[in-house]
């Protein structure tokens, strides 16, 4: 089965609560699983990276709904590719709050202290992805609460 890989960024479209992203990514979580995806979302102000790999097919049909989510806006594809195994294997989805510890990688990957995915290439937004995922994922898989405020 040929597979791939897809990375895009968008905008937050919105007024959306912490509550909220994390009903997202729980309904993602189960989705994904059905269609064997997996994948890693970033978020920090205002702005999502994505990184969904699974069957052509499924891929396919998970960006064009995407794309049609109104919760999102500046939709930009950075990189689709095939690959023959997959760099976040483990989660069906998993999602990664950007904190303040984590500023060294956005200025290492972004080449600024800001967090603008659309701004970046394709290599500096999978290489930010995997090295979050491989220092932040157990640390910060956190149950987001409606105290928070996502900026």
């Amino acid at each position: 089965m040929k597979m791939i890989q897809l990375i895009y960024a968008s905008t937050l479209s919105g007024d959306v609560s912490f509550s909220e992203i994390n009903r997202i990514q729980t309904l993602a979580q189960r989705k994904n699983h059905q269609f064997n995806i997996s994948g890693l979302l970033v978020y920090g102000r205002r702005y999502f990276l994505q990184c969904i790999e699974g069957p052509v097919k499924d891929i396919n049909q998970l960006y064009s709904n995407i794309e049609k989510d109104s919760r999102h806006r500046d939709l930009k594809l950075l990189e689709t590719r095939e690959v023959t195994s997959r760099s976040f294997e483990n989660w069906s989805m998993h999602l990664i709050m950007l904190t303040e510890q984590m500023d060294h990688l956005i200025l290492k990957y972004c080449n600024s202290p800001h967090f603008e995915p659309h701004k970046i290439s394709s290599k500096n937004a999978l290489g930010l992805l995997k090295e979050l995922n491989e220092n932040y994922s157990t640390q910060h898989q956190i149950t987001l609460s409606e105290n928070h405020k996502v900026d």
